[in-house]
């Protein structure tokens, strides 16, 4: 258990950190996540020893993370990762099936659709050096059997989307005060403004929908993850137990 805590550190300082600048800029540097994946390196070697492979194909999505996500090659580089970590999972499923996690998170960030190019090296630096949950409070004590082959990364996407939902009624708050004062009442997205985009280039997203253009606040999904990640540390699978 304390081997975990100095990774566990440096993982709340990132998080932290890239929460703060995700609430003031809507943006999060790729490089933030660089140290805690290198300090998942050094764990992982000195307390796992996992399979070379994990290494390497570990290694080889999180840098290709840094890729710009509009690309063809994107998702063509995501589902090579798939189908390796599908085949891995039958060597040592625990560590090839916490990659095909991490490839899933991978493809996910496809034209930023679901996360921010931040959002996903923060989920595959943590993904990659939490393979298993540490057994920190009672009630993760009580999960062992679950926490033997089913990894950190999947709780931890469990627990991120149901983080995730205390944003809505914040959103729709936010939507319900910018459309009243530009004379546009919708629930979950504005009309397009180029005027209040132009201020706010960095909080909001543009879709087009049947030829018409509308905005939506960003999330800063960042306080997200960091609840997700705290989440999974004390309460692990905890949604399977109820």
């Amino acid at each position: 258990m304390f081997q975990y805590i100095l990774l566990i550190l440096v993982g709340m300082v990132v998080l932290l950190a890239g929460s703060v600048t995700d609430v003031r800029r809507r943006t999060v540097s790729s490089y933030l996540f660089i140290p805690l994946f290198a300090a998942g390196i050094v764990f992982l070697a000195l307390f796992v020893h996992p399979p070379y492979w994990f290494y390497l194909v570990g290694i080889l999505m999180f840098v290709a993370s840094f890729m710009n996500t509009n690309l063809v090659i994107y998702p063509v580089t995501g589902a090579i990762f798939l189908v390796v970590s599908l085949f891995l999972t039958f060597r040592v499923f625990l560590f090839g099936f916490d990659l095909l996690v991490m490839s899933v998170i991978f493809l996910m960030g496809f034209q930023e659709r679901f996360f921010g190019i931040g959002d996903i090296k923060a989920l595959l630096a943590l993904s990659f050096s939490f393979i298993t949950i540490p057994v920190l409070t009672p009630v993760t004590a009580g999960q062992k059997v679950i926490l033997s082959f089913v990894p950190f990364s999947m709780a931890l996407l469990i627990n991120v989307a149901i983080f995730s939902i205390v944003f809505v009624p914040y959103m729709v708050y936010l939507n319900r005060k910018t459309g009243r004062g530009s004379g546009n009442s919708s629930l979950f997205v504005l009309r397009y403004d180029p005027e209040m985009y132009e201020k706010n280039s960095r909080k909001f997203s543009v879709h087009e929908y049947r030829g018409k253009k509308y905005m939506q606040y960003r999330a800063p999904f960042m306080i997200s993850i960091t609840g997700g990640f705290i989440i999974t540390l004390m309460l692990g699978f905890w949604i399977m137990i109820l």
